[in-house]
């Protein structure tokens, strides 16, 4: 059996994937960048390394992501626009449009029916449609990032939410509070403001169904909610391994598939 490496080393989090010869998922690990990107795909292959696979040398590994062209131990370093196609479309051949809300950026990008890349549009100038900023409402709240889908969930019904921007956020966030409005409430309608810029952005290209929710965000499912409402479908596509869609694009690269 043949191994083949991919690494995504992204603003918040980095992932490693080891796959095979036909593609087939064989090992994955990750770990936050935290600004040091060198230091974070040294853990990542090291941890391979001291794995039951470890002592295995891989064929290839392709790097993706902000920080790839600063990985030292790969083959070849491709666009993360290039790699989430490749690996969404692998994963669920029919996927048409792919969302993918990261640490710092928000991405919509179209393919067509042989993977390629057909449009895209990204937003990695404002913290607003991030996980960075649904943190931000974390914090404010004093809960954990990953019990906002559960809040969202309880609310019963949306109040108008005038900005996501980062900056102004936790003033209008204190304000609603001092309006009596619900915790949940309020989280909901910022998953919903999210979604509509997620929306917006897709409102340039020609997306269109299957679509495919990928990165953190998509394990939050008041966010996979919003963006099915808004894309008037019932049917969002949340891999279940949503956060490593990217490396799993550049393992794939790496294995010639």
């Amino acid at each position: 059996m043949r191994l083949y490496g991919g690494i995504d080393i992204g603003s918040t989090t980095s992932e490693f994937i080891i796959v095979d010869e036909t593609g087939s998922l064989i090992y994955k690990d990750r770990t936050l960048t935290s600004g040091n990107i060198k230091a974070a795909s040294e853990t990542v292959y090291n941890n391979f390394k001291i794995s039951e696979l470890g002592n295995r040398d891989l064929d290839a590994i392709v790097a993706t992501g902000y920080g790839r062209k600063y990985v030292p131990y790969v083959d070849k370093n491709i666009t993360e626009i290039t790699c989430y196609a490749k690996g969404a479309k692998f994963i669920h051949p029919a996927v048409k449009t792919i969302v993918d809300i990261g640490g710092q950026d928000s991405k919509v990008i179209t393919v067509n029916d042989r993977g390629d890349v057909d449009e895209f549009v990204m937003n990695d100038k404002c913290a607003a449609g991030t996980g960075r900023f649904l943190e931000l409402v974390a914090k404010i709240f004093n809960i954990n990032v990953d019990e906002l889908g559960d809040y969202s969930e309880k609310s019963d019904k949306v109040v108008p939410i005038s900005t996501v921007c980062a900056v102004f956020a936790e003033s209008e966030i204190i304000s609603l509070i001092s309006q009596q409005v619900s915790a949940e409430n309020i989280i909901r309608s910022i998953h919903n403001s999210i979604a509509e810029k997620i929306r917006g952005m897709a409102g340039r290209l020609q997306a269109k169904e299957d679509i495919m929710f990928c990165g953190g965000v998509a394990r939050n499912k008041g966010m996979v909610k919003a963006i099915g409402q808004l894309f008037n479908s019932d049917n969002i596509i949340v891999p279940q391994e949503s956060d490593y869609i990217g490396a799993m694009g550049a393992a794939l690269f790496a294995a010639g598939l």
